[in-house]
């Protein structure tokens, strides 16, 4: 293969990495757009577990704004997955990297929970849609799927941050807040009770949507 065509495939992977990219940053604005235009509601306020009369009258009144965020969410995994696929195969552009594999292994896995944790709200949504009773095996389930997934984005992102090349300020950017902000804070926010530090998920949420932005604009730069 020629160096020209060599070229244009790099360039080719980098304009995918960006559209991949840039369409998970806006998933994450149309989630919070959702959320503010139905109440404040989000899924995270069920991924825990609590009285199961409440958590039925609950998810029951928030139906509609559920399934608009559900919608987006499940937007996110596709793109997000296709993000850090790209990223790691084009981070390691000069050379492979011994951590590409399991930070790609942990976000594939974060990507299965994922999807995994909203098919298991749509089956409950479908639930309370038709008054069947939900069981606290059921909901202790679906919170068991976001903790495992929240955990193995953290493991997946940490190790993706020392495959980010660090040769540009935006790659800087990113390696750091994965490794100094992000991780730690989602880490503090698991072992601490359910919705008790709204300060901390809000900065969680907000990294996580820079963090796509500047995944986004790594790509779109003339050097990655």
């Amino acid at each position: 293969m020629s160096e020209k065509e060599t070229s244009i495939d790099w360039q080719s992977l980098r304009q995918i990495a960006f559209v991949f990219s840039l369409g998970s940053g806006l998933c994450l604005l149309a989630m919070l757009l959702s959320g503010l235009t139905h109440g404040g509601v989000t899924q995270q306020h069920f991924e825990a577990v609590f009285d199961l009369d409440l958590y039925h009258s609950e998810l029951k009144a928030s139906e509609a704004g559920l399934r608009w965020f559900l919608l987006f969410d499940n937007a996110f995994v596709i793109f997000y997955t296709g993000a850090f696929v790209l990223s790691l195969k084009i981070f390691q552009r000069t050379g492979k990297h011994p951590l590409a594999a399991p930070a790609l292994a942990g976000m594939l896995l974060t990507a299965a929970l994922d999807f995994g944790e909203n098919v298991h709200m749509l089956v409950a949504l479908q639930q309370v849609h038709t008054d069947v009773p939900l069981s606290m095996g059921e909901i202790s389930l679906w919170t068991w799927l976001s903790l495992m997934k929240w955990h193995a984005a953290y493991l997946g992102l940490f190790l993706l941050s020392f495959v980010v090349p660090g040769t540009t300020a935006l790659e800087l950017l990113l390696r750091w807040s994965l490794r100094l902000a992000l991780v730690p804070i989602g880490l503090v926010l698991g072992a601490l009770p359910p919705e008790s530090v709204p300060a901390l998920e809000l900065g969680r949420y907000g990294l996580m949507l820079i963090g796509m932005f500047v995944l986004a604009a790594i790509h779109r730069s003339p050097r990655s």
